[in-house]
């Protein structure tokens, strides 16, 4: 759904040709019936994001900007800042910055059209299969916690359910 007001859009249908003056939604809205726009206020990062001292900062990062793509808070087709702009709003090196770009591209999250910016895939299998991913992967460290407290991984559900009753 496209808010109302005036933003500064980019056509997820032809990714590589962004909109980029402002317009009013109802024009939006007759050129590109069904197209969703991100907002520009859409943060890539949440703002209480907390860095862990011992893991490389752009971990943390693909970590956090991978989840929010697969859960839909950055959608498909949303433009990104600029590499530049992601560095200073996060005060990190651009270098950091530009390693969690190329960590999301290597993963086919985001992609990079030349002079005209940086988007989240369209691919919405690419996008289920992260999804996938990061299901397993909280499943075997379920598995590992329950494992390590000497609990079957029923008995760690059973004890979560009776906590919430």
């Amino acid at each position: 759904m496209v808010p109302h007001g005036t933003l500064t859009a980019y056509c997820m249908a032809c990714i590589h040709t962004p909109v980029t003056t402002s317009v009013t939604i109802i024009a939006l809205n007759e050129l590109y019936s069904g197209v969703e726009f991100m907002k520009e206020e859409t943060e890539l990062l949440p703002d209480h994001f907390q860095t862990d001292p011992s893991r490389p900062i752009y971990e943390q990062f693909v970590e956090q900007i991978r989840a929010r793509i697969v859960s839909g808070l950055i959608p498909a087709g949303s433009r990104l800042p600029s590499v530049r702009d992601l560095a200073a709003d996060r005060r990190v090196n651009p270098t950091t910055a530009a390693r969690t770009y190329q960590e999301l591209e290597r993963k086919k999250l985001i992609v990079t059209y030349r002079g005209q910016g940086t988007f989240v895939t369209n691919s919405a299998d690419t996008i289920q299969e992260a999804r996938k991913e990061m299901a397993v992967e909280a499943v075997r460290q379920f598995k590992d916690i329950a494992q390590s407290l000497g609990l079957t991984v029923n008995e760690m559900i059973q004890l979560a359910d009776q906590e919430e009753a």
